[in-house]
């Protein structure tokens, strides 16, 4: 097996590579002393978030490929029927055909979202019932 080329451009004198003496001394920042947390959030743009120690263990408790609880549902899991050639074409586009076809149709909600803007609405017209026997028909013109 031959031995990874490193580009020298990516080496960083300045921040070197963690050995595994480095991970030993290393302690989460949870364990550091409050003034130094606070400190370290308080730098320009810090973008730090605290993890509890149970989210923690949830996240090790989750099997590889399994997806996280999700912060904020944005799409709903349903079951649809569709033609065989929409649905051919879809998947012949590759990865993605389902975020696709997701797209395609707030797409289309959209466009109609304006035209309903747009059109003007008449009221609806009662429609007269028919007389259906010559006596109803006698009362309905008296």
């Amino acid at each position: 097996m031959r031995a990874k080329k490193v580009n020298p451009e990516l080496i960083d004198a300045d921040n070197p590579e963690w050995t595994a003496a480095d991970f030993a001394r290393a302690v989460p920042f949870s364990a550091l002393p409050k003034a130094e947390q606070k400190m370290l959030l308080s730098l320009k743009g810090a973008t730090i978030k605290h993890v509890s120690d149970a989210e923690r263990e949830a996240q090790k408790k989750r099997r590889q490929g399994e997806r996280g609880k999700q912060v904020t549902p944005t799409k709903m899991m349903v079951t649809m029927r569709l033609s065989a050639d929409v649905l051919e074409h879809f998947r012949a586009t590759g990865p993605g055909w389902q975020t696709r076809i997701d797209e395609y149709l707030k797409k289309w909600v959209k466009s109609q979202t304006k035209r309903s803007a747009t059109r003007v609405v008449r009221p609806a017209v009662p429609k007269r019932k028919k007389p259906t026997t010559v006596k109803s028909a006698r009362k309905a013109a008296a």
